[in-house]
Parts: C-alpha cells; structure tokens; sequence
C-alpha cells in the first residue's frame, strides 16, 4: 500500500472547459469528506437500532487556500463567479475525486510581514465521482 503526501497532491479546477492545475497556489486544503445520509428505520420490536441509506451522499465545503498570485490560471480561477465549475483533487496520480462545484467565496487575507493570501470555499453540486 502507498502512503502519499502533501507534494503528490493535484488541485485542479476548470476555466470555463479545460481543467487548469492550480496546485503551485494551494498551501492548504480542508479534508475532503463525502457522507452518505442514512435514515434510522428502527421499528418498535427492534432490540438494536436500524438504519437505511437514502440514496444521497454529499461533501461539506471545499476550502482552498495559499498565496495570492494573479497569475493566468492561478487562484483567480477560484474568484466568485456565476455557474457550476469542475473541481478534480487527484493523490499520487491515480486516486481522485471530481465534483462540480460553485465557488461560494472568495477572500484576500493581509497580515503584517506576510505575503498577501486567498482564502476559496467550494460548494460541491451534483454527482461526486471517486476514482
């Protein structure tokens, strides 16, 4: 088994059709979870709890973050913008996970002796596909 780390990261987003590798601009990224909502179905015989899937999973918030750089096809790809995105996050070249999402926000941070940052969060929309 492979044990990966932070340089075997992949951060990718698209620019309106072709995904763009933004991860010399990402310092930081939440872990990425997805969840499969579960209903609990325990009948009053029940001894022990029961439950069933819905048939939805989801992810939380996608937040990316790292230096602010205006380079083409750096983090300004991450600016709100209207409409759905793809987002793609691939570890050691072959495991990923891909989902559009909407850039829900955008923040510059300053601090005094630090180089000026970004802050990106992600709403993810739609079918999540794990490779």
């Amino acid at each position: 088994m492979s044990q990966y780390g932070f340089p075997d990261l992949v951060v990718e987003i698209d620019d309106g059709g072709t995904l763009k590798d933004i991860s010399p601009y990402v310092t930081a990224i939440n872990g990425i979870d997805t969840e499969q909502i579960v209903e609990e179905i325990t009948a009053a015989s029940d001894s022990y709890p029961r439950w069933a899937e819905v048939g939805l999973t989801q992810m939380s918030d996608i937040t990316v973050s790292g230096p602010y750089d205006d380079v083409a096809n750096g983090p300004d790809l991450l600016k709100v913008g209207t409409g759905e995105k793809s987002f793609k996050v691939t570890v050691g070249g072959t495991n990923s996970l891909s989902v559009e999402v909407i850039r829900k926000s955008f923040k510059w941070t300053f601090a005094r002796g630090e180089l000026t940052g970004y802050e990106a969060v992600l709403q993810p929309t739609g079918t999540i596909t794990i490779a």
